[in-house]
C-alpha cells in the first residue's frame, strides 16, 4: 500500500481542510513490520504515531512472568489511541504492542511534534483523537468489568465466537491455548482444562494449535447468547 491509499481509510484524512490532508501526505512516512513484530515495548518513548492501513496490532500487559491480559486490538483504519496519548503528554508507552500473526502490518507515521501542531491547530484532528479516545474508554472499561464479573468459561465461549462469526464466518480457528490465555489474561492450563469441557459438550474440537466450531447453539450458551 502506498502512503495515499493508507490514510484514504481515514475519516480524519478524507474530511481535512486542504491544508492538513496536504501536510499528511507530505510529511508522512510508510514503514512495513512483519508478523510477530514488536512494535513497542513497555517503557520506551513514543518516538511515532502511526495510521494503520494492513494488518493489526495487539496492545498488552504482562507481569513479568508469563501471564499477559490483551487491552485491545489495532486494526486498519485505526490509530492507537496509546500511542497518541503519550505522544500529547510527553509520557512513555506504558504497555507492549506486537504486530498480530496473518501477515505485516503497514501504516503511515508521524513524528510527534507534527501531531502535536496537528491536533492544536486543527478540529477535525482533534475530533479524530478524542473520538478514538472515547471508543477505547468505552472499551477498557468493559473489559474491567469482564475481568471482574464474568466467568472464566464464558469468557473463552465469547472470545471463540467472536472469533468464528465476528467477521468472515470461519469455522476453523489456528489459535493455540496458550494465545486465548494471553488474550484473557488467564493461565494457559485454566485455558485447556475449560476448553476441555466445551471439547466434551460437543461446542468444539481441539487439535494441535486449532480448534474448531462444532456445535454453535452450545458455544453460544456456553457464552450466555443463547434464548
Amino acid at each position: 500500500m502506498n502512503k495515499h491509499q493508507v490514510l484514504s481509510i481515514f475519516d480524519v484524512f478524507n474530511n481535512a481542510s486542504p491544508a492538513l490532508k496536504q501536510g499528511m501526505l507530505d510529511e508522512g512516512q510508510v514503514m512495513e513490520l512483519p508478523a510477530g513484530a514488536r512494535v513497542f515495548n513497555e517503557g520506551d518513548a513514543c518516538q511515532v504515531v502511526p495510521f494503520i492501513g494492513s494488518g493489526g496490532v495487539r496492545v498488552f500487559k504482562h507481569n513479568g512472568g508469563r501471564r499477559e491480559v490483551t487491552l485491545y486490538h489495532v486494526s486498519a483504519g485505526d490509530s492507537c489511541v496509546m500511542t497518541t496519548s503519550c505522544v500529547v503528554n510527553h509520557q512513555n508507552y506504558p504497555a507492549s504492542a506486537d504486530v498480530v500473526p496473518g501477515g505485516p502490518l503497514i501504516f503511515v507515521y508521524y513524528t510527534p511534534q507534527q501531531m502535536r501542531e496537528w491536533i492544536e491547530q486543527y478540529p477535525e484532528m482533534r475530533a479524530h483523537v478524542n473520538g478514538m479516545m472515547h471508543k477505547r474508554m468505552v472499551h477498557l472499561l468493559s473489559l474491567i468489568e469482564e475481568l471482574t464479573f464474568t466467568r472464566m468459561d464464558r469468557r473463552i465461549a465469547s472470545f471463540l465466537l467472536q472469533k468464528f462469526t465476528g467477521g468472515a464466518f470461519s469455522q476453523s480457528l489456528d489459535i493455540t491455548h496458550g494465545q486465548i490465555a494471553d488474550e484473557l489474561g488467564s493461565a494457559r492450563e485454566v485455558v485447556s482444562r475449560l476448553l476441555k469441557e466445551l471439547e466434551k459438550s460437543g461446542a468444539v474440537e481441539l487439535g494441535r494449535g486449532k480448534v474448531r466450531m462444532t456445535n454453535e447453539n452450545m458455544l453460544r450458551m456456553y457464552a450466555g447468547q443463547s434464548s
